[in-house]
Parts: structure tokens; sequence; C-alpha cells
């Protein structure tokens, strides 16, 4: 792969962002499979490695979680759709996958930084800021001192706001439906991110004008029993008539069998490199 001959391109680009802000812990997510930039976990693996020998070269406690990106993360690709997905994590709603690493990074970082001794007092925490709704108020926050709209601030993140109205939004939405009943094996996350940038929710040239209300939601996700009819996920598009080419290819990277997976992981993280 072309990019491994870059490795020192890559990662003190990204280290020395962090490091110039002067951090006292940094947590790394890298993403391994096939909605990633590297898609082998051994190459995943080295860079994630090499990251954190280069974070605390420079005097910053450094870890690395090395996660599972073969499927989407959470339910939505696409810029409105994932900032609604995101407002509702603060307030501990979404996809069980994404709230369990939020919260399993937020926990390694509290842990570095000194402010949990254990792991247990690390996730406890987080679980209840985000159940109580401080995690949303302290992002409203962050946000007013940014000069967002103070009203419009509010809105976003109050729990029950119809934020979709706030938002752009696209022009149709089309589901597409299970061919079979059983239970989901495969969700090929670089077919969904193929499909949300082809609608325009991403760039293939720097000049490219984004479309910020396009974008797919994934309403079941792997290891799920789905019956056959059943809608599996929804697009977001302004075409009138959604392109046949772009729902083959996301009904391509869609599987359904009799048996369930035998090596379905609890979490998306596979491993913490420290």
């Amino acid at each position: 792969m072309q990019i491994l001959k870059y490795w020192f391109v890559i990662e003190t680009s990204i280290i020395s962002k962090k490091a110039a802000e002067q951090l006292d812990a940094l947590v790394l997510d890298v993403k391994t499979g096939l909605g990633a930039s590297l898609k082998t976990e051994h190459a995943s693996r080295e860079l994630a490695r090499r990251m954190v020998n280069v974070g605390k070269s420079l005097g910053v406690k450094t870890v690395a979680f090395l996660t599972d990106m073969n499927s989407p993360l959470g339910m939505a690709i696409g810029n409105s759709l994932e900032i609604i997905e995101s407002l509702g994590a603060l307030h501990g709603e979404g996809f069980p996958d994404l709230i369990d690493l939020v919260i399993q990074l937020g926990a390694q970082l509290l842990m570095d930084c000194g402010s949990a001794r254990d792991k247990n007092e690390a996730t406890s925490r987080l679980a209840e800021v985000l159940k109580n709704g401080s995690a949303a108020e302290k992002f409203c926050a962050m946000m007013k001192r940014q000069k967002v709209d103070p009203t419009l601030a509010d809105m976003l993140c109050s729990k029950g706001s119809n934020i979709r109205k706030l938002l752009p939004r696209s022009k149709f939405k089309t589901d597409l439906q299970s061919y079979k009943s059983g239970y989901i094996t495969r969700i090929d996350a670089m077919n969904c991110a193929l499909v949300s940038r082809k609608l325009g929710a991403g760039r293939a040239k720097t000049d490219d004008k984004i479309n910020f209300g396009v974008g797919l939601e994934v309403l079941f996700s792997v290891g799920q029993m789905i019956v056959e009819g059943d809608s599996w996920i929804r697009v977001h598009h302004d075409e009138e008539v959604l392109n046949p080419v772009l729902i083959q290819l996301l009904m391509d990277g869609f599987s359904v069998d009799s048996s369930p997976l035998s090596d379905l992981r609890a979490s998306r993280v596979i491993d913490i490199i420290i």
C-alpha cells in the first residue's frame, strides 16, 4: 500500500498538532478494516505503535485504541446526520457500539489525566454525565464560547429538540429492504462511504461542493436479526429517483445469513497500544 511508504509524514502530522497544544495525555482512535484508510490490522497496529512512541518521546502520555471499522460506526453517515447522531450521543442515545466506544476512549483519558482511579470509576462517571445531560450542557457552553448563537446552541443541545429542522436536509429519502430473513453478517463500511460521497456528502476533488443534507442512516447493525422486507438502510438524497448504481453498491455490501456470526465482537475495540 502506497501510504505505508510515508509513515513518518502521517505520524508527525497527527502527533505534532496534538503536542503543540501542550497536552498531558492523548488517546488516539486508530481504525482498521474496510472503512479505514489502512485496511489490515497489521498496518493499523504499526501506525498506532509508531504514533504512541512519537507522542511519548515528546513527553505526552499517549495511548492508541485499535478499533474495528469494517462496518459503519453508529448509524449516521453524512454531515447533518452525523451531527444529529453526535448530539443524541451526548444524551446517551444511539447505537450501543458508538456509546461504548465514546465511553471507553473517554475513560482512558480520565485515567491518564489522573481524574479517575480505575476503569470502573471512569466509565461510570462518563455514563452518568451522558445520562444526566451534563455532557450536552458542557458542549452547549463550548459552542457559545465559540460565538454560536446562544438560542441556536440551546436548541441543538436540548433533549427532545427537533434538530433535523435546524440543519440542512435532503429532498428525498429511500429505504432499502433486506432480501431475506436471518442474521446480518456484513454491512460494508467502504461501500457506504462511497455511496455517501457520490450523493455529495464528501469530496472527490478539493473544489467539490459539499451537500450537507445527504447521507445514509443505517437502521440495523451487524449481528442483529432482520426479517425479509425490513428496511436496513435509509438513503437521504436530492435526486428524485435514487441512482440504481448506488442502490446496487449498497446491496452488494449487505449480507444476511441463517446463522449468527461466531466471531462477532462485543466491542469495537480490538486492542489498546500503550
